[in-house]
This record gives C-alpha cells, structure tokens and sequence, in this order.
C-alpha cells in the first residue's frame, strides 16, 4: 500500500539478494514461498504504475523508457517464475 522509492529499493535488494542466492544454488525454497514472492510482486505492480524507481533529472530528460515498481515488479516476477520452474 506504502511503496515509496526507497521503500521498492530495500524491497528490491533483498529479492536481488534471496535470487543471486539461488542462482548459485546455495539455497532451495519450497513452493510457499515462491508462492508468497509472487503474490507480493503481483500486488506491488499495480500499486508503483506511478512510481519511478529512480530520482535522477538526467534519466527523466532523456528520451529512454521510464522504469517503475510495477515494470521491475514485472521482472522480478518472471525471474522467480524462472527459478521455480
């Protein structure tokens, strides 16, 4: 419901942090909490359609896409859908 931008970039390290971890395969999760990951990003994206994730006044002057929670939410949900599978 709250999701500021440094609240999305706590959130983000963490998710970045718990996929390395997997990636590598140091850890393995049960189905719940892949479950749980992707009820939470699922949520998150229709809240941060609005949010930028970044501050900058360069990147909103130049012509490249802007990036929002929902967008990032968007890709770390296919990166977990990924891992699961």
């Amino acid at each position: 419901r709250k999701i500021g931008v440094d609240t999305w970039y706590y959130a983000k390290r963490c998710f970045l942090a718990l996929g390395e971890t997997l990636g590598k395969n140091m850890i393995l999760l049960k189905d719940e909490a892949y479950d749980e990951i992707i009820n939470f990003l699922d949520a998150a994206a229709p809240v941060g359609k609005s949010i930028a994730t970044t501050i900058s006044p360069l990147e909103s002057q130049e012509n490249t896409p802007k990036r929002t929670v929902s967008t990032e939410a968007r890709l770390l949900k296919r990166f977990f859908l990924k891992m699961r599978d």
